[in-house]
């Protein structure tokens, strides 16, 4: 299978999969003929589950192992960042919130933005393009943790954006700056202020970029049959949103909440864990992805450039996001009179999956690691099907105008 370090948007020749066309609600009556069916040529290959490590052994030997690389990091003083509303409300961070921009400054227009990580490409002459990435992330997201979820990545530890006289202080600051998500600098990373008025948590881009650059994840994350693509991405944002819902209707609130409710509101959870600028950035995951493969070795501020501005005379790749998304991760649909409606056919299977991240996240850090020494518990998770139907919905429309606009 080919890994996704090989992928080029435009060059990809994968087989037609057939695809029934789906037609709206009400545009046929009972008795009436299913509409031809309809084939997708799909330009991107799927997101592949991972295998559930059912092996006691290999748990037992991956938990000493991470014990391990939790004692190295607690030597390095390094603190636990990924997922900071997520895992552990106290996590520390190396770059204090009073000497970080945050608020308006913390949004970035774009074409600065890429002038920004072009400053610091030249500051880091040694790096890769994948080990600036990697540099990168672990300015926003670091710790045991990550290190567990993308044990490949390069930079772990103190290998970050920080004490580099080379990168000037202004490109530092835009790059280290913390964006008001659900409060005063609580993102670890910068907004990307799009032409189009979009944000995007540019922190949640770069992570979801390195899972898919790095696959391989291990306890606990293997134990539960999570891959780290879920982990980092839309699955984990939809996925903590129902986690908090139903933990708050069972009478215990989560405590890794960003703010307090007095009812289990769903909604408020929702976008409380689920706001547009961390979606976005987990959505142009697949497509960045592959407009950074098209050119072998090319900058990671040449990709987003051609990704999010475009070249001269070739339109931006971001013309491919919602199928791109779509196509990677299987959520197959049919169009219908300008309309897409969602194939029902996977519905159950991405609830299911979801409810597996749902299942590491709800233990929370020492449940899940207990977890995989004895064996994973699983739960069915009463407000996934609605947390994912919001989350389609939200897409549905964006999806639609795409393919009115491009195909």
């Amino acid at each position: 299978m080919k890994q996704q370090a090989e992928l080029a948007l435009a060059d990809l020749q994968v087989a037609p999969a057939p695809l029934r066309v789906i037609a709206p609600p009400g545009a046929a009556g009972p008795g009436q003929p299913e509409a031809p069916a309809a084939t997708i040529r799909t330009m991107f290959p799927a997101i592949h589950h991972v295998q559930v490590d059912r092996s006691a052994v290999s748990r037992a030997l991956a938990l000493w192992a991470a014990t391990k690389r939790a004692a190295e990091l607690s030597r390095r003083q390094t603190a636990s960042r990924l997922w900071s509303r997520r895992w552990d409300r106290r996590a520390g961070h190396l770059w204090s919130p009073a000497a970080a921009l945050t608020g308006p400054e913390a949004i970035i227009p774009v074409d600065r933005f890429v002038g920004y990580l072009e400053e610091a490409e030249r500051a880091f002459p040694g790096d890769s393009p994948a080990d600036l990435l990697s540099r990168i992330r672990n300015t926003y997201y670091s710790g045991f943790l990550v290190s567990q979820l993308l044990p490949d990545a390069r930079a772990h530890g103190a290998r970050t954006l920080h004490g580099n006289p080379r990168l000037g202080r202004t490109a530092h600051r835009h790059l280290t700056a913390r964006a008001d998500e659900n409060g005063v600098g609580d993102n670890p990373s910068p907004y990307v202020l799009l032409p189009s008025g979009e944000q995007i948590d540019i922190g949640h881009l770069f992570l979801g970029l390195e899972a898919l650059l790095h696959p391989r994840t291990t306890v606990p994350f293997s134990a539960y049959g999570v891959p780290n693509i879920d982990a980092t991405g839309w699955v984990a944002d939809v996925g903590m949103a129902s986690v908090w819902t139903t933990k708050h209707a069972e009478g215990a609130p989560d405590p890794r909440v960003s703010r307090r409710l007095a009812a289990p509101d769903r909604d408020a959870y929702y976008l409380m864990s689920a706001p547009d600028a961390d979606l976005f950035g987990d959505i142009d995951v697949f497509a960045v992805r592959a407009q950074w493969a098209l050119a072998a070795g090319q900058p990671l501020s040449a990709a987003l450039r051609a990704y999010y501005l475009g070249r001269r005379g070739r339109p931006p790749g971001i013309r491919w996001r919602w199928r791109a998304f779509a196509s990677v991760n299987r959520l197959a649909y049919g169009r219908a009179g300008g309309r897409v409606a969602w194939d029902p056919a996977w519905w159950e299977g991405w609830v299911r999956r979801i409810d597996r991240f749902n299942d590491v996240y709800g233990a929370g850090f020492g449940g899940s690691l207990w977890g995989t020494l004895t064996r994973p518990a699983y739960r069915s998770w009463p407000e996934t099907p609605y947390m994912l139907a919001v989350f389609l919905s939200w897409a549905r429309p964006q999806l639609q105008a795409e393919l009115a606009a491009w195909s």
